[in-house]
C-alpha cells in the first residue's frame, strides 16, 4: 500500500529530476548544441522540456507540498492553475511525442526534403499543436465558469485540485464530451505512436540496407524510448479516467498509484536523451 512517505519521496525525486534534467536539455540544446539531432526534432524536444518544467513547478511541487501538509496550502488561484496546467501540459506532451515520432519517420523516409526544414518549422508545428490543445480544453473551462462558477476542490485521492465534473449544474453534453475527447484523442494518439514507431524501425532498417551501413540507432532509439515511456506512464490513467465515468469502482490506492505513474513521463526525457548528449561545446557530429 502506498504510504504518504512513499508519495512524498516520489514527488521530490520527480521534481528534482525534472528541474535539473529539463533545464540541462534546454541549456544544452540552445546554448551548446549538445544534441546532434535534426533541428525539427530538437525544437520538439525543447518544447517538451518546457512543458515538463511547467508541470514540475505547478503540478509536482504543489502535490508534494500538499502531501507534506496534508492539505492544500497554496490558495484557490493556484488551485485553478494546477488543474489547468495538468490538462494542457499533459495533452501537449502526448501531441508532441506523436509529432516527434511522425517527424522522425518523415526525416528517415524523405531525407532530402527534410534537409530543408529548420528549427522554425519545428516551433510552428509545436505552436499549432498548442492552439489545438487550447481549443480542446476551452469548452471545459467555459462550462465550469458559466455553470459551476469555477467551483474547484482539493482531492485527498490524488492530492491535487479538480473541478466538480459531477455537479448537477454541469450540462450532460459536457460529461459526454469529456469522456469522448479523452478516449478518442488518446486512442488516435496511441495508435499514431505505435504505428509510426513500427514504421520507423522498418524504414530505418531498409535505409540502412540500401546504403550498405548498419542501422544507426542514435535518433531512432531516442524517439522509440520517448514513445515507450509516454505510453507506459499515461495509458493506465486514460483507462482509469474513462472507467470512472462508466461507473467502475476502484480503490484509493490504485488511483494514487496510477496517478503517480503519470509523473514518470515528466522526469524521464532527460534520462532518455542523456546518452545522446555530447560534451558541452564539442563540435563532433
Amino acid at each position: 500500500m502506498l504510504s504518504g512517505i512513499h508519495l512524498i519521496s516520489w514527488g521530490i525525486i520527480v521534481l528534482l529530476a525534472s528541474l535539473v534534467g529539463d533545464s540541462i536539455i534546454l541549456i544544452g540544446t540552445i546554448k551548446y548544441k549538445a544534441l546532434r539531432f535534426h533541428k525539427v526534432i530538437i525544437a520538439t524536444m525543447q518544447h517538451m522540456a518546457v512543458y515538463d518544467l511547467l508541470q514540475a513547478v505547478f503540478r509536482i511541487f504543489p502535490f508534494t507540498l500538499a502531501l507534506i501538509a496534508d492539505r492544500w496550502v497554496l490558495g484557490e488561484p493556484l488551485c485553478h492553475v494546477e488543474e489547468n496546467i495538468g490538462w494542457v501540459c499533459g495533452g501537449m506532451t502526448i501531441f508532441l511525442t506523436c509529432s516527434m515520432s511522425t517527424l522522425k519517420l518523415i526525416i528517415v523516409k524523405l531525407p532530402l526534403r527534410a534537409r530543408t526544414w529548420n528549427s522554425k518549422v519545428g516551433h510552428k508545428i509545436c505552436g499549432a499543436l498548442l492552439l489545438l490543445e487550447l481549443c480542446l480544453n476551452a469548452p471545459g473551462l467555459v462550462v465550469h465558469i458559466l455553470y459551476n462558477q469555477g467551483a474547484i476542490f482539493f482531492s485527498y485521492g490524488d492530492y491535487s485540485c479538480s473541478y466538480e465534473n459531477l455537479s448537477p449544474t454541469i450540462p450532460e453534453w459536457f460529461m459526454q464530451y469529456s469522456v469522448i475527447r479523452v478516449f478518442l484523442i488518446s486512442a488516435l494518439c496511441y495508435t499514431t505512436l505505435i504505428v509510426t514507431s513500427i514504421l520507423l524501425l522498418i524504414v530505418a532498417r531498409r535505409a540502412a540496407l540500401r546504403s550498405g551501413a548498419s542501422l544507426r540507432w542514435r535518433g531512432v532509439s531516442t524517439v522509440l524510448l520517448t514513445v515507450a515511456v509516454l505510453i507506459g506512464s499515461s495509458m493506465p490513467w486514460v483507462a482509469l479516467f474513462v472507467a470512472s465515468y462508466l461507473g467502475v469502482q476502484y480503490s484509493v490506492t490504485v488511483y494514487r498509484a496510477i496517478y503517480s505513474l503519470t509523473f514518470l513521463n515528466i522526469m524521464a526525457n532527460f534520462f532518455v536523451y542523456a546518452p545522446q548528449i555530447e560534451v558541452l561545446g564539442s563540435s563532433s557530429s
